[in-house]
């Protein structure tokens, strides 16, 4: 990242940085993954499925709530220019499920039999279900949930 200048004399104090630590300017993986995704302004959503499930979205009027993380800032998508005084700026609102992928792979493992398993064989036995699954849903949280706040478990509604 870009120097920007050095630790305050409030964080040398408080926690003991040397007089020669610098900071730099950096970027968290869910910003970064927002700025690859390309979206291109208000109303444009994507999601991504990696160990936690994240649905992105931009929002220049975004309803506050618990369960989701919203970064106001400026956000420039690629054919804007930068917000002037007095516009609206975009927020940046993201919602974070953390049973992703460890979910899946627990699902996975759970119902085919051989010792294989591989994504193949879990996809053709998907294909082989009827759409909506005869009303059958499942919710595995292998991990306690973050959004919303829930506890461990499976649960099966018929």
């Amino acid at each position: 990242g870009t120097q920007i200048g050095h630790v305050s004399s409030y964080m040398k104090n408080r926690f003991g940085f040397s007089d020669d630590v610098v900071v730099v300017c950096g970027c968290g993986d869910n910003p970064g993954s927002l700025v690859g995704l390309c979206l291109e302004g208000q109303g444009e959503a994507a999601v991504s499925l990696g160990t936690s499930d994240t649905l992105f979205l931009l929002s220049k009027n975004p309803t506050f709530h618990t369960s989701v993380s919203i970064f106001s800032g400026i956000f420039c998508p690629q054919n804007e220019n930068i917000t002037k005084e007095g516009e609206e700026m975009t927020s940046f609102c993201l919602l974070c499920y953390k049973n992703g992928s460890k979910s899946r792979e627990y699902l996975k493992k759970k119902w085919l039999k051989n010792e294989d398993r591989d994504w193949k064989q879990f996809n053709e036995a998907l294909q082989q279900t009827s759409a909506g699954n005869g009303g059958k849903v499942g919710l595995y949280l292998t991990e306690c949930e973050i959004l919303p706040d829930r506890g461990c478990g499976e649960y099966r509604i018929d």
